[in-house]
């Protein structure tokens, strides 16, 4: 059971400097971005 807990801790592993917690603040903001773009474009239109 020790080495299954040891393999798992290996492969969930975080990466320095990267944040888990703010996956969703970053799809967040991809989100509004592409809205800006896409009401930039929709308003040069006549």
């Amino acid at each position: 059971m020790q080495r299954i807990i040891a393999l798992y801790h290996d492969q969930t592993e975080v990466q320095e400097g990267y944040l888990p917690a703010l996956d969703g603040l970053r799809a967040l903001m991809i989100l509004i971005i592409v809205s800006f773009h896409i009401w930039q474009q929709s308003w040069l239109t006549p």
